[in-house]
């Protein structure tokens, strides 16, 4: 059996026998959050709310689950009252989360910055340290998006101070170091991402858009190729951007065999976006 679903039967059984077990109910709910069974975490969450409306586990969860849902209005509800009850670290950072979704990025580095504060001292090696890198990170994150470039290095360089084996952090200056138009630095942090995570097709990807930015096309080609290998292998199925991104590439070098099969892929996915829809279809068109 696998190690989701001993948890889940012992939660099962252990809501069976006292259904207002509320340290069990949690338990669950954030079960299915690692999980991805979104409706039955919000199902959980909800219940213990019904119950009592103040309790900061619950809105804290559920509110970081909408946040994750892209469904913002309802996670920074949920998330204000969590602050309103308990002024932590955690609930300021996934807030900041929300706040950067929305486009916000000055409140969200307000909230980081809070987070920051209430974190604690540095300890190597210790969650406290995990925690403040990832506040770090995401609050470099909200500085670049606000064209902040010399903030955000500085906090994705604290955030690998304090933990130097944090792959996305690495990917994050990565990528800073790509929208300020230096593809040859970004690519020496995916490379060192990947060393520490070579199974995320989004590193792949991304080090594939500053191969081709540095015309380094059959390095970009093998780098959409692992993105799309890797990210097939989940329930989402393969990136669309890396299909349509490789076929353009293959069209531009003249293999339009392969480009025209990677469109076919592309236009076979079941819930594909209508922007590359539109962009398949249109390309498809031209090698006809």
């Amino acid at each position: 059996m696998a190690i989701f679903e001993v948890e889940l039967d012992k939660w099962n059984k252990a809501l069976e026998a006292t259904p207002e077990d509320v340290a069990a109910r949690l338990s669950r709910a954030n079960l299915y959050v690692e999980t991805e069974c979104y409706a039955e975490a919000e199902a959980d969450f909800s219940e213990l709310l019904a119950r009592d409306p103040h309790e900061v586990a619950a809105l804290f969860g559920r509110g970081s689950l909408y946040g994750r849902m892209k469904r913002y209005a309802e996670a920074l509800k949920d998330l204000n009252a969590a602050l309103e009850c308990e002024a932590s670290a955690e609930i300021f950072n996934n807030r900041g989360n929300v706040l950067d979704g929305l486009g916000q990025h000055q409140a969200a580095i307000a909230d980081y910055s809070q987070a920051l504060e209430l974190a604690g001292s540095p300890v190597p090696g210790s969650e406290t340290n995990r925690n403040l890198a990832v506040y770090y990170k995401n609050r470099g994150i909200s500085q670049r998006e606000s064209g902040e470039y010399g903030a955000a290095f500085a906090d994705f360089d604290e955030a690998l101070r304090l933990q130097n084996d944090f792959a996305d952090a690495y990917v994050q200056r990565g990528l800073t170091y790509a929208a300020m138009g230096d593809p040859v630095a970004a690519i020496e942090d995916f490379d060192v991402a990947i060393a520490l995570d070579p199974t995320s097709p989004v590193i792949y990807y991304n080090r594939a858009l500053a191969h081709r930015r540095s015309n380094n096309l059959n390095g970009a080609i093998a780098d959409y190729s692992s993105a799309i290998e890797l990210s097939g292998q989940t329930p989402s199925g393969p990136m669309p951007e890396a299909l349509f991104n490789r076929a353009a590439l293959y069209r531009a070098i003249h293999r339009l065999v392969e480009a025209t099969n990677d469109l076919h892929v592309l236009l076979a996915l079941p819930e594909l976006a209508g922007v590359y829809r539109d962009r398949a279809e249109k390309l498809l068109a031209q090698l006809s």
